[in-house]
């Protein structure tokens, strides 16, 4: 047996490596022979007793050298890993230090804000979705807590993201907290500075109105700057509020929503004596009535122009908007189903009413008398915008509606059932924009297309012969057709059936020109309908 003795050589005074000392001693050979020996009871030879203790001898000082090695690896491993997490992290945070996100231009952050905070919405979208005001867990409490610079922007350079607040007084908190959530109020309206408010209050019927006064108070010192007021209930806001003259100069929109009220409450008025500005007023009721509770003064309803009411009766409807004599808008939507229609003996006149818009969900279950009684009590000479969100069963009351008006149609929106509408109109010769919206499949469109592009041809008969007239275009002075479509399954089918019956009108030059027909559809829809092989022919508007 033969084996290496190693001798002492410089090493690495980090590591302890030398090539000398780490190599390994030679095993001894014959291992067969040591297997056979531990298997047994049997003595090694004189020779062999003289070789394993030579290797035990060179063994057990690199063994110990190992160890030293070991050790020194580990502690140089423990220095390198210490090393990598500080550098890592250096260079984290030097990277957050590069982020462009702090270089951002001020209108980029703006802009951010904006639709952070969800000011991009409309105010009845944006009261529907956020929290209340006063959570500092929401925005834009949130910005002013990120860092310096946004607070600086959010607290004193942008004040129009604190002109929207939400208060729900059907939660203020212990009395403990009131005096803090007051103090929160008053802040949020301090950051708005001076711009125009518009507020939400959701005042429950039982909410206690000794609490809603400190609240109201706050709010009111601001009154002069109140932009729009959505309020949900208030029917007691008699009984805390008195309100001077002149105290809302800038209030132009005031939207109630009627809560659950007790039995026999009657009719109030709303504590605005004075509103200048106030030009729409909007009444909400609610499942359990059918009837408007809160209504404004008769000085505010003589100014009133724009007027939107839902969820009550037709013939509730009917009553309320007798009280405002100059409106120019009305809005009438979700009838409510569970009261008899009926159409009044006498017909209210709207003189001045230039936009009527009547909506009706179709998923909720609505007789059709709903709207039939309403129509046939109205009047308006004057109409020049109808938007018709209803069933194809009112046809009918919408042509004795036009008939009794006399009215000159020149912008028409509709949902579902858009030919039979249309169709029925008898003077479209003023009309100048359709719009469809609503699902449609295929073949409903092309009835649309092919009822408002195809020439009419009257036929007289004088002396017994059967003369023709010359085939008149209908719709003369339709400048703009718009369609606001769902993904359909033929769009091939329906670029060829809207080109071809935009085509027809080609040959009557007199028409009004430009016609435009735009598709309102999903992106990759909108791009099959761009790649067609006709588009170029004319001019598509593809959004």
């Amino acid at each position: 047996m033969n084996t290496n003795i190693i001798s002492s050589a410089p090493a690495c005074s980090q590591c302890f490596y030398s090539p000398q000392l780490d190599s390994p001693p030679a095993l001894p050979s014959h291992s067969t022979r040591i297997n056979h020996l531990l298997d047994t009871n049997e003595a090694p030879t004189e020779e062999e007793k003289l070789a394993f203790q030579a290797f035990i001898a060179v063994c057990q000082p690199f063994l110990a050298h190992l160890d030293t090695r070991f050790a020194s690896v580990q502690a140089l491993a423990l220095e390198i890993k210490a090393n990598k997490e500080s550098f890592a992290s250096t260079m984290s945070e030097i990277k957050q230090a590069l982020n462009p996100v702090r270089r951002l231009p001020k209108d980029i952050l703006k802009l951010i804000f904006r639709y952070g905070a969800e000011y991009d919405k409309a105010e009845e979208e944006y009261f529907a979705s956020v929290s209340h005001s006063l959570d500092l867990r929401s925005l834009p409490w949130v910005f002013g807590r990120v860092c310096r610079r946004w607070r600086h922007l959010i607290v004193y350079e942008w004040p129009e993201y604190w002109t929207r607040i939400k208060l729900q007084l059907e939660r203020p908190g212990s009395p403990k907290q009131l005096p803090l959530v007051q103090s929160l109020l008053s802040i949020f309206l301090h950051r708005s500075q001076n711009l125009p408010l518009t507020l939400y209050v959701s005042m429950p019927y039982t909410f206690s109105m000794d609490l809603a006064a400190g609240f109201l108070n706050i709010l009111f010192a601001h009154s002069r700057r109140w932009k729009s007021l959505f309020l949900s209930g208030g029917q007691r806001l008699n009984e805390v509020l008195f309100v001077p003259e002149d105290s809302f100069p800038s209030l132009e929109r005031i939207q109630i929503r009627d809560t659950v009220h007790r039995k026999g409450d009657t009719r109030m008025v709303f504590p605005i004596v004075h509103a200048s500005n106030l030009k729409s007023w909007t009444s909400v009721g609610n499942t359990f009535s059918t009837s408007v509770r809160l209504l404004p003064p008769s000085t505010i309803c003589q100014q009133i122009t724009d007027y939107t009411i839902s969820g009550v009766s037709s013939s509730e409807v009917i009553e309320v908007i007798r009280l405002f004599p100059h409106l120019r808008v009305l809005s009438v939507r979700e009838l409510s189903p569970n009261t008899p229609h009926a159409a009044l003996s006498e017909v209210v006149r709207l003189p001045e009413l230039v936009q009527l818009c009547i909506r009706q969900d179709p998923a909720n279950d609505y007789p059709a008398s709903a709207i039939t009684a309403l129509l046939d009590s109205l009047s308006c000479p004057a109409l020049v915008h109808l938007s018709l969100y209803v069933d194809r069963k009112v046809s009918e009351s919408v042509q004795k509606f036009e008939e009794r008006s006399q009215f000159v149609l020149q912008h028409f929106v509709v949902g579902e059932d858009a030919a039979t509408f249309v169709k029925g109109f008898r003077n479209c010769l003023a009309l100048e924009r359709i719009d469809i919206k609503g699902n449609y499949n295929y073949q409903s469109i092309h009835y649309v297309l092919a009822f408002l592009y195809a020439p009419s041809t009257t036929a007289t008969l004088t002396s017994d012969v059967l003369s023709l007239t010359r085939p008149t275009a209908r719709f003369p002075n339709l400048r703009r057709l718009q369609f606001y479509l769902s993904v359909i399954p033929f769009v091939d089918a329906f670029m060829e059936s809207a080109y071809a019956n935009m085509g027809v009108r080609m040959f009557y030059p007199d028409l009004v020109v430009p016609l435009e027909l735009v598709i309102t559809t999903p992106k990759e829809q909108a791009k099959k309908m761009l790649e067609h092989q006709f588009t170029g022919a004319y001019e598509l508007g593809a959004l």
